[in-house]
């Protein structure tokens, strides 16, 4: 048998293989990792909205067994395993199924999403922004979350995201306007993005996951015109969205999965269906956004879906609040809908805000989220 020495650097030299193609990250989020009850010494990089692990790392503070080739690595424990594919992108759970999942390098390490990891091995992750710390937890578990934050407090002082977050606002004398747009991808989306490049503006689209997958091209054509991505849900439906806080963060992660089939990305920002409130209470905020995801409303409602038949009461109700907004001193984020309706106005609509000064572009997800309850999580 190998001595233990030698294990070491065979699976050192596997997942140095192991990482030769895998995408860089930049600009990521370092966070600290609680298992059960103990702060672990592993770091959590938020990228992309998506929190990433060491293998390696996780695999020693998890005692699981890591064994592999160039080719694959696995990790298991008495109960489950786990084989990673980086080359295919895949990874292959006991039971045989095949997942999707997105591999990226840090600091010359292989990194997989802490929540794919999580609960293949029976765990449960939660997200403590405000602490700047994940943690998965069992059945073993003692400690609440806030029990744990007050124990390791100090330890958590310490850590600090390793990016600034910038606040909504513009710099020097320039105006920026957010144009959002619900309830897409349809069959008007192409021609919504021929008026948006005409105009140089950009916009982030809120879409709902069976349209994602209908119209997969256009999705594409939005992340290579530099929009923004967001989550609007899969059903759309109040009453099955809605019907507790595990179905709209299961809604939202199962929009987000099709996101990533089709662009290979995924993303942290979402708006409930018919906004935030008053369905989406604190309940449902506290399961959702502890997941990495980030809450946006708007203060501007064009009201395109009211008057669908009336482009010039939409281009009025736009321009008056508009105006109402920025006099407050607070960027307009416009409410509009992936629709015929609104593609009659939208020309009219930008051409008057251009002139007007303004630049449109596409919200990100290093932002301070702007919804109805002020959750700046």
């Amino acid at each position: 048998m190998l001595s233990y020495k030698k294990m070491s650097v065979l699976i050192l030299f596997i997942c140095c293989l192991f990482i030769s193609n895998t995408a860089q990250a930049t600009g990521s989020q370092e966070y600290k990792l609680g298992i059960n009850d103990k702060m672990s010494k592993v770091t959590v990089y938020l990228d992309k909205g998506v929190s990433y692990v060491s293998v390696r790392d996780f695999a020693d503070s998890m005692k699981l067994t890591m064994r592999g080739s160039a080719e694959q690595i696995v990790l298991s424990n008495e109960k489950t395993s786990v084989t990673l594919l980086k080359t295919k992108n895949k990874a292959v759970t006991t039971d045989g199924r095949g997942h999707s999942i997105q591999f990226i390098e840090r600091q010359d390490k292989m990194m997989i999403p802490l929540r794919f990891l999580a609960e293949r091995f029976s765990y449960t992750m939660s997200f403590q922004s405000e602490s700047h710390l994940f943690r998965v937890t069992d059945k073993s578990a003692k400690l609440s979350n806030k029990q744990f934050i007050d124990l390791y407090k100090d330890t958590l002082k310490q850590q600090q995201p390793s990016t600034v977050v910038k606040k909504n606002g513009n710099k020097g004398n320039k105006k920026v306007i957010y144009l959002t747009f619900d309830d897409g991808p349809t069959a008007t989306s192409t021609p919504l993005l021929n008026i948006l490049s005409k105009y140089d503006a950009k916009a982030t689209f809120f879409m709902v996951g069976p349209n994602i997958t209908k119209y997969p091209q256009v999705v594409k054509r939005m992340v290579k015109e530099g929009h923004g991505l967001g989550l609007h849900s899969m059903t759309h439906v109040q009453s099955k969205f809605y019907k507790s806080p595990s179905s709209a963060l299961q809604e939202m992660n199962q929009t987000n999965e099709n996101l990533f089939k089709v662009t290979k990305l995924k993303t942290s920002l979402i708006r409930t269906p018919y906004g935030s409130k008053p369905y989406f209470g604190k309940s449902y905020r506290d399961v959702v956004l502890s997941q990495g995801y980030h809450l946006w409303d708007w203060n501007v409602d064009s009201e395109d879906w009211k008057y669908k038949y009336d482009s010039q009461k939409i281009y009025n109700s736009v321009l008056k609040q508009v105006n109402k907004v920025h006099k407050e001193k607070v960027t307009p984020i416009i409410l509009m809908h992936d629709q015929k309706a609104t593609l009659k106005v939208l020309p009219q609509i930008l051409e008057k805000l251009k002139k007007d000064g303004y630049e449109f572009k596409a919200i990100t997800k290093d932002m301070t989220p702007a919804n109805f309850w002020n959750d700046k999580r």
